[in-house]
Parts: structure tokens; C-alpha cells; sequence
């Protein structure tokens, strides 16, 4: 496969290592050709729309986050091989489901969380996130969304790094992540 494409990102946000107040967008688009014969044709792009609204104070804020990601096949091209379809892991995860078992041309995650903190660092937080797969958008229907509900500790680092313990609970029953890294 060949591939190439765009992407961009721009952000309003606080200073510091964690936002309470502003916005972030982020937006990628790539072509793939494939260059063996098979003849997979197709368009892929992502964005991500997160805003941090405080709540009469800097350590009590709504965290808001919207993604998307969508695989679109060229007329005449063969189907996409499964294992290049957007999928409901990392970014797009959704969080009280196991593993990658949601994947489709199309993915759609929604989370907003209330974030208050406890301690120098240390926050508790309450998520809802709303997640959906179809072949195509016009196939995105609410009433069969994913839905996640739950809440936890974050603790944030002084380098930016952030450690979470988190329960959620959703159609499969309640499932305990602990993540480490960057992100939302």
C-alpha cells in the first residue's frame, strides 16, 4: 500500500500540563492505494474536538470530547481489509466493552466527564461516553449506540503524564481499566 495525506491541529487552552479552559481540534485525511494488484482504493480521515469548560473554578471543570474516524472505498475498488477499518481501540475505545470487537467504515465516540479535584494533582471524575459502528454515515442511528457510564481517579503529573484507575459499566457489565499516558 501506498499512502499519503494532510493533518493538522490547533489549540486555545490554559498553560500548564492540565487543561481547565479552552479548545482543541485536530484533523487528519489520507489516500491509500493499494500497489500489488488487489485493487483497494480508499480515503481515510479522523477528527477530534475536545473543549474544557471550568465550573466556577479552575479545579472543577466538564471535559468534553467528540472523535470520528471514516474509511470511504473508491467506486470500483475491492473492500477494505478488516484489519485497516477504523476500529473501537485507542482513541476511539469504548471503554465498557473488551477489546477491538466494535469495527466498521464508520466509528463515532462521544465522552464528556466532570472532573473536581481532591489533591495537588489528584482528581476524582464521573464519565458518560456514547460510542456507534456502521458502513456508512447515513447508517449511524442513535438507538444503537454503546453506551459507557462510570468514574474514577486521575492523577496528573507535573511532565504531563497522567495515571488513571477507572471503573465503567455498560451492556457487558462493569469493567476496571488502569491507563497510563497522554490524552484526554
Amino acid at each position: 500500500m501506498i499512502v499519503w495525506g494532510v493533518n493538522g491541529e490547533w489549540a486555545k487552552l490554559n498553560h500548564g500540563p492540565d487543561p481547565y479552559e479552552g479548545v482543541y481540534l485536530r484533523g487528519e485525511i489520507q489516500r491509500w492505494r493499494s500497489l500489488n494488484g488487489i485493487n483497494v482504493q480508499y480515503v481515510q480521515w479522523n477528527g477530534e474536538a475536545r473543549a474544557y469548560i471550568p465550573v466556577f473554578a479552575p479545579r472543577r471543570v466538564i471535559a468534553l470530547r467528540v472523535a470520528y474516524e471514516a474509511a470511504n472505498p473508491d467506486a470500483g475498488s475491492n473492500p477494505i481489509p478488516f484489519d485497516r477499518l477504523p476500529a473501537s481501540v485507542d482513541d476511539y475505545r469504548f471503554l465498557a466493552f473488551h477489546g477491538s470487537q466494535f469495527l466498521d467504515q464508520q466509528i463515532g465516540v462521544a465522552q464528556v466527564e466532570y472532573r473536581w479535584l481532591v489533591l495537588k494533582s489528584l482528581q476524582m471524575f464521573a464519565l458518560a461516553q456514547i460510542g456507534e459502528v456502521a458502513p456508512s454515515q447515513r447508517l449511524m442511528r442513535m438507538d444503537d449506540i454503546h453506551e459507557s457510564y462510570g468514574g474514577g481517579l486521575r492523577y496528573y503529573g507535573p511532565a504531563g503524564g497522567w495515571v488513571r484507575m477507572q471503573i465503567e459499566t455498560g451492556a457487558q457489565g462493569p469493567n476496571f481499566d488502569l491507563l497510563i499516558g497522554r490524552g484526554f
